[in-house]
């Protein structure tokens, strides 16, 4: 979602599509985006920063270079919300 094309309203509504099956309204981007906000300003500060860059390098998966820790900390904590959320997760 955070290469995506597009506006972060765009990215974030396809992010919603991706994981929930369903359209974001403008009531749900909203949400999103203030989401996204807090993180950022979770992850923005000195001791922020650093502490994304260890969240980050937990895993396998390798970090990209050339985002930012801090901004991909953001979306990946975001992702991490929406897939934890009642709406994405099936409970038979």
């Amino acid at each position: 979602a955070i290469r995506d094309p597009g506006d972060e309203r765009a990215r974030l509504a396809r992010l919603w599509m991706r994981t929930t099956g369903h359209v974001a309204d403008d009531h749900v981007t909203g949400e999103l985006a203030e989401a996204l906000a807090a993180e950022r300003a979770r992850w923005s500060s000195e001791s922020g920063a650093a502490d994304a860059r260890k969240m980050l390098a937990v895993g396998e998966s390798p970090v990209p270079q050339d985002i930012p820790a801090p901004e991909l900390a953001s979306w990946t904590m975001l992702c991490n919300a929406l897939m934890s959320s009642d709406r994405v997760i099936v409970k038979d």
